[in-house]
């Protein structure tokens, strides 16, 4: 192979991934302003665990969140309609915003780049589940947003606000660690 073929490829590889994980995530909101600092974020260890969901059209998504530092969580996403896609893999924290947990999340890719944004989800425990439900891009577009403290105001005024919210929340139950195959 010529070495114009293999730069061609070597930059190739990267921008596939990153577009296989924006396309799993297409909708959900992505900016590079934080809700949070990073070291003011405590790990909540009721979230570590192995988690599954199952949508009515019977396709499970799964879950695998680990402490990594007391402030960071690595986030294992897999969805069976996908496997061929294998796991999506992330790091990142929460920071409360008006009593509700905001996961923020960046991709840990192959190539070890680094993103620039966060992708944020609403997250909390419910009767023992975790709860998810990804936050509107569409929602967000037309507003100004310029600072930390922007996202941080705009999102405390519109916490239970459907409109800033895409579809349901998903639920997630916790499964046995042996069920999963990982420990």
């Amino acid at each position: 192979m010529s070495m114009i073929h293999w730069n061609f490829y070597r930059r190739l590889v990267p921008l596939v991934l990153l577009l296989c994980i924006a396309m799993l995530f297409a909708g959900c909101f992505t900016t590079k302003f934080t809700l949070g600092k990073l070291e003011d974020a405590k790990v909540d260890l009721g979230y570590v665990g192995n988690w599954q969901s199952t949508d009515d059209s019977g396709k499970k998504l799964t879950l695998i969140v680990r402490n990594i530092d007391n402030h960071r969580y690595y986030v294992e996403w897999t969805d069976d309609k996908d496997a061929g896609k294998g796991a999506q893999r992330f790091t990142g924290h929460v920071s409360p915003v008006a009593g509700v947990g905001f996961a923020q999340l960046k991709p840990l890719t192959a190539d070890g780049t680094i993103e620039e944004n966060n992708m944020i989800l609403r997250v909390g425990m419910k009767d023992g589940s975790l709860t998810i439900q990804d936050l509107k891009d569409e929602f967000f577009k037309d507003k100004t947003i310029s600072s930390d403290d922007d996202l941080r105001k705009l999102i405390e005024a519109n916490v239970e606000n459907k409109a800033m919210y895409d579809g349901d929340m998903m639920k997630f139950t916790r499964l046995p660690e042996e069920e999963h195959g990982v420990k």
